[in-house]
């Protein structure tokens, strides 16, 4: 049996380190520091840290539709300096497909490095 000091120690161990991960996701939303810090681990390789489930394929899919105009996002002059466009950006970062959508629309779409819609 565990003595009471041991328990609380080991209690507020724990209300501790949900603490800090707590003000950490406050601070970055997704971020990977907090995640390292979490599962004390410097990877998110670990699909043990995750669910997972199957998705399977809709014998009735809808597509989206896809957007009249398509949207733009500029770059500050910063960004436009080192990459050029947001395609290039893309790219350079190795994305493979790079989807947005809003509104139940497709509003901008690209795919790299071979990859295609379908």
């Amino acid at each position: 049996m565990k003595s009471t000091y041991g328990t609380r120690a080991l209690s507020l161990a724990r209300a501790l380190r949900v603490l800090v991960v707590s003000l950490f996701g406050l601070s970055c939303n997704g971020c990977l520091y907090a995640r390292i810090f979490y599962f004390n681990t410097p990877t998110l390789n670990a699909p043990s840290y995750f669910d997972e489930r199957v998705v399977h394929a809709s014998s009735a899919p809808l597509p989206l539709a896809k957007s009249a105009a398509e949207s733009t996002f500029p770059l500050t002059p910063k960004e436009r300096a080192k990459y050029g466009s947001l395609d290039a950006l893309l790219e350079r970062e190795k994305t493979r497909a790079f989807l947005v959508i809003h509104d139940d629309q497709v509003v901008y779409e690209r795919y790299f490095d071979g990859f295609s819609a379908a």
